[in-house]
């Protein structure tokens, strides 16, 4: 499951893995977007983030958000973990700003009225109260990989899935950290 999923290019970088993907978003233009382009092999759904109750507990393998996290407040962000964890049958992969972003981002941020700032001195705290053997990959300056796991005896296997070489055969798009 990609929450957030925009025009749906973090899902199809999970697809290209062989995964099964569904995609969920609260705008239908981006959706739309999404569909056209990957529609063959990604299931959307229009959906709001903070409303996935109707996924079952356990329901996805792996669910993750790209991008998404940021902009919302803290509340919101804990919500949306706590649902991402509940729906997620062990891992919570979440693609996103970490601290030393450009003063352009910054710039961008702000204007957007994000809470980007906070965001980045914080979430890593705020997900490792949910994810108490969370894990920070830094990727590239000013952002990262944080890893989440409901099931402890998984957190090693995972660990050694992790590579800096990239493991897909396909072009990586997001660099090598992100290529598995």
């Amino acid at each position: 499951m990609d929450i957030g999923t925009g025009t749906g290019i973090w899902a199809d970088l999970i697809r290209v893995n062989r995964a099964i993907v569904t995609g969920i978003d609260h705008s239908e233009k981006m959706l739309e977007k999404a569909r056209k382009r990957y529609g063959k092999h990604i299931s959307f759904i229009l959906a709001d983030a903070e409303n996935i109750e109707n996924f079952g507990d356990d329901s996805f393998d792996i669910v993750t958000a790209s991008f998404v996290l940021h902009g919302m407040k803290r509340d919101k962000r804990e919500h949306i973990l706590l649902e991402m964890k509940r729906i997620s049958k062990d891992i919570v992969a979440i693609y996103d700003y970490d601290k030393g972003a450009s003063f352009i981002l910054l710039f961008l941020e702000w204007l957007e009225k994000s809470d980007y700032y906070n965001f980045s001195q914080h979430f890593y705290n705020e997900f490792s109260d949910i994810f108490t053997n969370g894990k920070k990959i830094p990727v590239k300056k000013g952002s990262a990989l944080y890893i989440g796991h409901k099931k402890r005896e998984n957190v090693k296997l995972f660990d050694n899935f992790i590579s800096p070489v990239p493991l897909s055969t396909g072009p990586c798009k997001m660099g090598p950290a992100v290529c598995w």
